[in-house]
Protein backbone atom coordinates (compact mmCIF):
# COMPACT_ATOMS: atom_id res chain seq x y z
CA UNK A 1 0.00 0.00 0.00
CA UNK A 2 1.26 3.49 -0.80
CA UNK A 3 2.17 5.84 2.00
CA UNK A 4 2.83 9.46 2.69
CA UNK A 5 6.29 9.68 4.23
CA UNK A 6 7.43 12.61 6.36
CA UNK A 7 10.76 13.75 7.72
CA UNK A 8 9.13 13.74 11.15
CA UNK A 9 9.07 9.93 10.91
CA UNK A 10 5.26 10.10 10.73
CA UNK A 11 3.58 8.08 7.98
CA UNK A 12 -0.05 7.73 6.96
CA UNK A 13 -1.55 4.79 5.09
CA UNK A 14 -3.60 5.89 2.12
CA UNK A 15 -7.16 4.64 2.19
CA UNK A 16 -10.21 6.07 0.58
CA UNK A 17 -9.49 9.65 1.64
CA UNK A 18 -8.41 12.26 -0.86
CA UNK A 19 -4.73 13.37 -0.92
CA UNK A 20 -5.53 16.88 0.38
CA UNK A 21 -7.42 15.40 3.35
CA UNK A 22 -4.43 13.20 4.09
CA UNK A 23 -2.09 16.20 3.96
CA UNK A 24 -4.30 17.99 6.47
CA UNK A 25 -4.20 14.95 8.79
CA UNK A 26 -0.40 14.83 8.55
CA UNK A 27 -0.16 18.52 9.43
CA UNK A 28 -2.49 18.28 12.44
CA UNK A 29 -0.85 15.17 13.83
CA UNK A 30 2.44 16.91 14.61
CA UNK A 31 3.03 19.46 17.34
CA UNK A 32 2.98 23.00 16.00
CA UNK A 33 6.31 23.58 17.76
CA UNK A 34 7.92 21.09 15.38
CA UNK A 35 8.86 22.32 11.94
CA UNK A 36 6.88 20.21 9.48
CA UNK A 37 8.88 19.46 6.41
CA UNK A 38 6.98 16.59 4.85
CA UNK A 39 8.21 14.96 1.72
CA UNK A 40 4.96 13.69 0.31
CA UNK A 41 5.18 11.00 -2.33
CA UNK A 42 2.37 8.87 -3.68
CA UNK A 43 4.02 5.70 -4.98
CA UNK A 44 1.86 4.06 -7.65
CA UNK A 45 4.29 2.04 -9.71
CA UNK A 46 5.49 -0.29 -6.96
CA UNK A 47 9.03 -0.05 -8.36
CA UNK A 48 11.67 -1.39 -5.98
CA UNK A 49 14.12 1.24 -7.23
CA UNK A 50 11.62 4.03 -6.55
CA UNK A 51 10.99 2.75 -3.04
CA UNK A 52 14.73 2.46 -2.37
CA UNK A 53 15.26 6.01 -3.65
CA UNK A 54 12.59 7.35 -1.29
CA UNK A 55 14.10 5.44 1.65
CA UNK A 56 17.56 6.80 0.75
CA UNK A 57 16.23 10.36 0.70
CA UNK A 58 14.56 9.96 4.08
CA UNK A 59 17.63 8.32 5.61
CA UNK A 60 19.91 11.12 4.40
CA UNK A 61 17.57 13.76 5.83
CA UNK A 62 17.32 11.95 9.17
CA UNK A 63 21.09 11.65 9.44
CA UNK A 64 21.60 15.27 8.41
CA UNK A 65 19.14 16.42 11.07
CA UNK A 66 20.71 14.17 13.70
CA UNK A 67 24.18 15.52 12.96
CA UNK A 68 22.98 19.11 13.30
CA UNK A 69 21.16 18.35 16.54
CA UNK A 70 23.79 16.23 18.30
CA UNK A 71 26.71 18.46 17.32
CA UNK A 72 24.91 21.67 18.28
CA UNK A 73 24.68 22.92 14.71
CA UNK A 74 20.92 23.43 15.05
CA UNK A 75 21.80 26.36 17.32
CA UNK A 76 24.25 27.83 14.82
CA UNK A 77 23.36 31.23 13.33
CA UNK A 78 24.34 29.86 9.95
CA UNK A 79 22.05 27.72 7.81
CA UNK A 80 23.00 24.46 6.15
CA UNK A 81 23.08 26.23 2.77
CA UNK A 82 25.43 28.90 4.10
CA UNK A 83 27.79 26.40 5.68
CA UNK A 84 27.80 24.29 2.53
CA UNK A 85 28.63 27.33 0.40
CA UNK A 86 31.33 28.40 2.87
CA UNK A 87 32.87 24.93 2.75
CA UNK A 88 32.96 25.08 -1.05
CA UNK A 89 34.52 28.55 -0.96
CA UNK A 90 37.24 27.42 1.44
CA UNK A 91 38.05 24.06 -0.14
CA UNK A 92 36.98 24.50 -3.75
CA UNK A 93 38.49 26.39 -6.69
CA UNK A 94 38.13 30.19 -6.96
CA UNK A 95 34.48 30.83 -7.78
CA UNK A 96 32.04 33.59 -8.56
CA UNK A 97 28.59 33.70 -7.01
CA UNK A 98 27.21 32.17 -10.22
CA UNK A 99 29.78 29.36 -10.03
CA UNK A 100 28.74 28.63 -6.45
CA UNK A 101 25.06 28.64 -7.39
CA UNK A 102 25.66 26.09 -10.13
CA UNK A 103 27.84 23.91 -7.88
CA UNK A 104 25.21 23.97 -5.11
CA UNK A 105 22.30 23.43 -7.54
CA UNK A 106 20.74 26.75 -6.59
CA UNK A 107 19.37 29.72 -8.49
CA UNK A 108 21.70 32.76 -8.59
CA UNK A 109 19.14 34.77 -6.61
CA UNK A 110 19.08 32.13 -3.89
CA UNK A 111 22.88 32.08 -3.70
CA UNK A 112 22.89 35.87 -3.38
CA UNK A 113 20.61 35.51 -0.34
CA UNK A 114 22.97 32.87 1.09
CA UNK A 115 26.10 34.98 0.63
CA UNK A 116 24.63 38.32 1.77
CA UNK A 117 24.61 37.70 5.54
CA UNK A 118 28.05 36.06 5.41
CA UNK A 119 29.46 39.13 3.66
CA UNK A 120 27.85 41.42 6.24
CA UNK A 121 29.39 39.43 9.09
CA UNK A 122 32.81 39.32 7.46
CA UNK A 123 32.96 35.59 6.69
CA UNK A 124 33.49 36.13 2.96
CA UNK A 125 34.63 38.97 0.70
CA UNK A 126 34.55 39.67 -3.01
CA UNK A 127 37.58 40.56 -5.11
CA UNK A 128 38.28 40.86 -8.81
CA UNK A 129 39.65 37.89 -10.68
CA UNK A 130 43.28 38.79 -11.46
CA UNK A 131 42.97 36.98 -14.79
CA UNK A 132 39.63 38.50 -15.77
CA UNK A 133 38.73 41.83 -14.21
CA UNK A 134 35.07 41.41 -15.17
CA UNK A 135 34.65 38.51 -12.76
CA UNK A 136 34.15 38.97 -8.99
CA UNK A 137 35.44 36.01 -6.99
CA UNK A 138 34.22 35.03 -3.54
CA UNK A 139 36.90 34.32 -0.92
CA UNK A 140 36.70 33.30 2.73
CA UNK A 141 38.20 35.56 5.38
CA UNK A 142 40.12 34.37 8.43
CA UNK A 143 36.87 34.63 10.40
CA UNK A 144 35.03 32.55 7.82
CA UNK A 145 37.68 29.84 7.91
CA UNK A 146 37.55 29.75 11.71
CA UNK A 147 33.75 29.45 11.69
CA UNK A 148 33.90 26.60 9.19
CA UNK A 149 36.65 24.82 11.11
CA UNK A 150 34.69 24.91 14.35
CA UNK A 151 31.59 23.56 12.60
CA UNK A 152 33.52 20.75 10.93
CA UNK A 153 35.15 19.73 14.20
CA UNK A 154 31.79 19.45 15.98
CA UNK A 155 30.16 17.60 13.12
CA UNK A 156 33.02 15.19 12.56
CA UNK A 157 33.40 14.45 16.28
CA UNK A 158 29.80 13.29 16.63
CA UNK A 159 29.72 11.37 13.35
CA UNK A 160 32.98 9.57 14.12
CA UNK A 161 31.65 8.57 17.53
CA UNK A 162 28.38 7.38 15.98
CA UNK A 163 30.19 5.28 13.36
CA UNK A 164 32.37 3.66 16.02
CA UNK A 165 29.31 2.95 18.17
CA UNK A 166 26.99 1.57 15.49
CA UNK A 167 29.04 -0.17 12.83
CA UNK A 168 30.27 -3.73 13.15
CA UNK A 169 33.91 -4.35 12.17
CA UNK A 170 32.93 -5.96 8.87
CA UNK A 171 30.78 -2.94 7.95
CA UNK A 172 33.65 -0.45 7.95
CA UNK A 173 34.76 -1.65 4.51
CA UNK A 174 31.38 -0.61 3.12
CA UNK A 175 31.83 3.06 4.03
CA UNK A 176 34.11 4.00 1.09
CA UNK A 177 31.65 2.33 -1.28
CA UNK A 178 28.74 4.25 0.27
CA UNK A 179 30.64 7.55 0.06
CA UNK A 180 31.43 6.90 -3.61
CA UNK A 181 27.79 6.13 -4.39
CA UNK A 182 26.54 9.29 -2.66
CA UNK A 183 29.13 11.45 -4.45
CA UNK A 184 28.20 9.93 -7.81
CA UNK A 185 24.53 10.65 -7.16
CA UNK A 186 25.33 14.24 -6.17
CA UNK A 187 27.44 14.77 -9.31
CA UNK A 188 25.22 12.95 -11.82
CA UNK A 189 23.84 14.82 -14.83
CA UNK A 190 20.35 13.32 -14.80
CA UNK A 191 17.95 16.16 -15.74
CA UNK A 192 15.24 17.22 -13.29
CA UNK A 193 12.05 15.19 -13.47
CA UNK A 194 9.18 17.28 -14.82
CA UNK A 195 6.34 17.74 -12.37
CA UNK A 196 3.46 15.60 -13.52
CA UNK A 197 -0.21 16.16 -12.83
CA UNK A 198 -2.45 13.56 -11.26
CA UNK A 199 -1.82 10.99 -8.58
CA UNK A 200 1.81 10.25 -9.43
CA UNK A 201 3.11 13.16 -7.37
CA UNK A 202 1.71 15.42 -4.67
CA UNK A 203 3.04 18.90 -4.03
CA UNK A 204 5.34 19.40 -1.07
CA UNK A 205 4.00 20.93 2.12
Amino acid sequence: MSKFRCTTAYSVDLGSVQPRDELDRCDKSVSKSVQINCIVLLMTSGSGHSSAAVDLDLAIQRLRGRIRSESGLDKSPWSRSQLSALDRIVHGPPSTASDLAAAESMRPQSMAAVLGPMEQEGLVVRHRDPEDGRRMLIAATKTGREVLQSVLELRNAWLTAAVDHVLRPEEYDALPVLVDILNRLADCEVPPVARRAGRSRVALL
